[in-house]
Formats: C-alpha cells, sequence, structure tokens
C-alpha cells in the first residue's frame, strides 16, 4: 500500500501542532529505520549518542528529533555507504533532508509565522518540496 504523509496547510499550523505532527511523524520513520537496521543485521547506536544540545532549553521535541538525527538516522546513512550507489545517494539525500528540516525546526520558538510562499521558497523549503514530489 502507498503511505502518505498528513502534512497540515503551513499557514494554519501553529509551532505545537507542527511539533505534534514531526513527533508523530519521526516515531513512525525510527520503526521503520529500526525494521530496516534489523533486516540488515545492523545495531543502532545508544540513543543520542554524541548529541549536543544547542541550548540548555531546547524544547523536548528538537532533543527528540536530534536523537533520531544521531541515532536511527545515523544509522541507516553509515548503513546506506556500504551499499551500492543508489542506496548510498538516498542515505546521502535523506540525511540532507532531515538537516534541513532540523534548520527550521530551530527558527519556530524563534520567528513570527512565515507565508506559506516565503516558506516553500526557501532553500528548506524548495528540499522538502522536492522530497515530497520523490515520495508521492
Amino acid at each position: 500500500p502507498t503511505h502518505h504523509m498528513h502534512l497540515c496547510p503551513l499557514h494554519v499550523c501553529t509551532p505545537t501542532i507542527m511539533a505534534a505532527s514531526v513527533s508523530k511523524y519521526l516515531k513512525g520513520l525510527e520503526a521503520r529505520l529500526a525494521a530496516l537496521e534489523g533486516k540488515l543485521g545492523v545495531a543502532a547506536p545508544a540513543s543520542g549518542a554524541g548529541a549536543e544540545e544547542e541550548e540548555d532549553d531546547a524544547p523536548e521535541w528538537m532533543t527528540a528529533y536530534d536523537e533520531l538525527l544521531t541515532g536511527p538516522l545515523a544509522t541507516f546513512v553509515a548503513t546506506s555507504k556500504t551499499l551500492d550507489a543508489p542506496v548510498a545517494e538516498l542515505g546521502a539525500g535523506l540525511q540532507g533532508v532531515f538537516e534541513a528540516v532540523r534548520g527550521v525546526l530551530t527558527l519556530v520558538p524563534k520567528c513570527k509565522k512565515p507565508s506559506p510562499a516565503d516558506l516553500f521558497a526557501s532553500p528548506a523549503g524548495k528540499t522538502l518540496q522536492t522530497a515530497m514530489k520523490a515520495v508521492s
């Protein structure tokens, strides 16, 4: 079956709604990455290993996102490099998307809500659009 991630229209999302949506999506992705790791026979590093918080008062959802980046995603990317070139490219591309999303997420608590046009015109927005087209 085809799976589609539900993205609420950016003009109606609040940081709380976005954080909840991202958290739910990340938990699903983490489960899928863990299943893939199991099939490949690799173990994930300890959760959050080597993660550095940018701020002592980082939101819980940002800490969870960083743990995903340094845990399951890092393991997936490292494993993808050991496979053929298309899989390695997929791993590198996925890492780039997650890093772009992280860049946007760090701004959420600090910035006023951008217009959808401004968000989608940004480099992170263009990366997200490319990724969304690739999976639809």
